[in-house]
């Protein structure tokens, strides 16, 4: 399948690995390229915003959130791509047929980012 030219490095390692499930089921369709390339992406920024919170936690920063000197909070811009880019994952990844075992071998093929923020933590409980 032709991948769009907007991907990003990781997006096209996300484009060709979703591509190998999809070819194993006989779906990789030249139609579906440009929805498979809005998934691809999305991944790839999903994981740009965890790894990019993660670091920030490193350097003692909340990841998801900027507080300010009197002590006001507000969501930062990694929650925010987080939620929206989860959103068309979870919309698109079901007209593929990918299945929650399918997200998974996507994370562990891919990688996930080296350290979970403590928000990631808290939602896997």
């Amino acid at each position: 399948m032709k991948l769009q030219e907007y991907l990003s490095d990781l997006g096209i390692k996300y484009f060709r690995e979703i591509e190998k499930i999809l070819h194993s089921r006989g779906l990789d369709k030249d139609e579906y390229s440009i929805e498979l390339s809005i998934l691809a992406d999305q991944y790839s920024k999903h994981q740009d915003a965890n790894e990019k919170a993660a670091e920030r936690e490193k350097e003692g920063k909340p990841g998801f959130y900027n507080q300010f000197d009197n002590g006001t909070l507000q969501i930062n811009g990694y929650f925010t791509m987080i939620k929206e880019s989860l959103a068309v994952i979870l919309k698109l990844s079901p007209k593929f047929g990918l299945t929650p075992a399918d997200l998974d071998k996507l994370k562990n093929i891919v990688g996930e980012p080296k350290k979970k923020s403590k928000l990631q933590k808290l939602m896997e409980k």
